[in-house]
């Protein structure tokens, strides 16, 4: 079986106020969480062919030299074969950790990617967000990054955070694109209602503009086409042949593992439905059952196939080369329905959708209206 293999750090120095991540706050990686994650990481991997590997968090880059390390050869151990296949391992870092000694460290590695969350240069904007990590810090990491890293970089920014102008948004994707990095994450701000951003604005304490935030969204994926970065998913830009492979995975309707507290996977059967895990949140509990089973608790659902269509359109529509007839049939052994042939071929006619031979695909400006559409189908 080939997968994706998702590794979840839960752990952070301090809580962005937009974040709806599961992390909880903590100075570094207890050694028994590290134990857990081995045992759980050589036991899921021992019979199957690993695509890709993604260290996110949390702030995985609070591991240490030897945690890294060990985390490493549980992947790559002696007897896995799967390992032999992995094309991409990246690993999530915060600006502020960002040293020399962690890039070096990293390189002897069998990491090939690093995506660091800068978020925004505006010192104002971090502030209010509570990031760990201000404009100075950022510069830093990039500067750092120049003289250390040779291997690909991706940068994650977030359009319109509060306090953040169009000026100063544009100047810090600038600053971006001249940095080196081949892959740029451009999202959307999305407020969530029990953070701490969305408690300030549910209580009115936060004046937020949505339609002013998604004018500069649109500013700023422009500025990054204009600038060599090809959009090929909602949220992702990169120079031409720096797709994230293992993200690829989860809008292709392919296979991944999770490994980690709060780590979720899919593993999907023959006729496309889908057998999904998620390990528990708590944490103690976590480690507590992986090192007395090997298994994690956790939730178990079954995708059955209609929902499992669903993700697939859902999914795949989000990257701007869309889905094929062919990988629909590969997959759930029949045609493409015809209402949603039907639904594409009204869109193509407003300008909002593209049909070319096998391939129907959202266009740029039609992808902003992707909730609408999957509403329709």
């Amino acid at each position: 079986m080939k997968t994706g293999l998702y590794i979840h750090i839960p752990f952070c120095i301090s809580k962005c106020t937009y974040c709806d991540f599961f992390s909880i706050p903590a100075a570094g990686v207890p050694e028994d969480y590290i134990e857990a994650l081995e045992k759980e990481i050589e036991i899921k991997t021992r019979d199957v062919e690993i695509e890709t590997v993604y260290i996110g968090g949390g702030t995985p880059s609070l591991l240490s030299k030897n945690q890294l390390n060990r985390i490493c050869n549980a992947i790559y151990g002696k007897d896995k074969k799967g390992s032999q296949s992995i094309e991409e391992f990246t690993i999530e870092v915060n600006p502020d950790d960002v040293t020399q000694e962690l890039l070096e460290t990293l390189s002897k590695l069998p990491v090939t990617r690093i995506s660091c969350g800068i978020q925004s240069f505006s010192q104002k904007c971090l502030s209010y967000c509570k990031r760990r990590s201000g404009t100075q810090e950022n510069y830093n990491a990039l500067d750092n990054f120049k003289k250390y890293w040779k291997k690909n970089l991706s940068l994650d920014f977030i359009a319109a955070v509060p306090f953040e102008t169009e000026k100063s948004m544009l100047e810090g994707l600038s600053v971006a694109v001249k940095s080196g990095a081949d892959h740029i994450s451009f999202y959307s701000l999305t407020i969530e209602a029990e953070t701490p951003l969305g408690k300030d604005y549910a209580h009115g304490r936060l004046d937020y503009d949505f339609e002013k935030a998604d004018e500069m969204w649109i500013k700023g994926r422009d500025f990054l086409e204009k600038n060599g970065f090809e959009q090929y998913e909602v949220s992702n830009f990169c120079r031409p042949g720096y797709q994230c492979k293992h993200n690829l995975l989860y809008w292709n309707h392919k296979n991944y593992l999770g490994c980690g507290s709060g780590a979720a996977q899919s593993l999907y059967f023959d006729d496309g439905s889908a057998e999904r895990k998620q390990n528990t949140c708590e944490i103690e509990k976590y480690i507590e059952s992986v090192l007395k089973t090997g298994i994690s608790e956790g939730t178990t659902e079954l995708v059955d196939g209609k929902a499992s269509r669903f993700e697939f359109f859902m999914m795949g529509l989000r990257k701007l080369k869309g889905i094929s007839g062919h990988d629909y049939k590969s997959i759930f052994h029949e045609e493409l329905p015809k209402e949603f042939i039907l639904k594409m071929q009204d869109w193509e006619k407003k300008g909002l959708a593209s049909i070319n031979g096998d391939f129907y695909a959202l266009t740029r400006d039609g992808i902003l209206f992707l909730n609408t559409f999957l509403s329709e189908l």
